[in-house]
């Protein structure tokens, strides 16, 4: 009987590795999704917060959200580079400049300066669970 070499760690991380992908395809569309929710629920709770300083009527605060929501649900995935996040936040930008008219420019340099921060802190606190 022939006996088979033990596996080293280089060659247990590609099987592991394969077998992840091959497995796990369909549920990590899922789940990107939900990554996806969960960050956009953050980023919202956080605009909401600020909303107090902004004083925002509710009508446009919900359209403010509806288009974070818009936009980050539009992407495959969560921002992977500042370039990537760097976009989305513009689109975000651009799309508050045309769907709410009567926010004037200095509340919406302060609601790209407040994506930037939830960004970044909402995206830590969704990977780590």
């Amino acid at each position: 009987m022939k006996f088979l070499r033990p596996l080293t760690s280089a060659s247990m991380t590609v099987m592991l590795t394969l077998s992840g992908i091959a497995l796990s395809s369909p549920v990590q569309a899922q789940d990107t999704t939900e990554t996806r929710k969960k960050f956009v629920e953050c980023v919202n709770k956080d605009i909401s917060k600020e909303n107090a300083e902004w004083k925002l009527p509710e009508s446009e605060l919900k359209k403010l959200k509806n288009i974070i929501d818009r936009e980050i649900m539009k992407e495959d995935t969560l921002p992977k580079s500042q370039r990537d996040e760097q976009r989305i936040i513009e689109n975000i930008e651009n799309a508050a400049a045309k769907e709410l008219p009567g926010v004037d420019r200095e509340t919406l340099d302060e609601v790209v300066e407040t994506l930037r921060a939830s960004g970044q802190h909402c995206f830590v606190a969704v990977r780590q669970g």
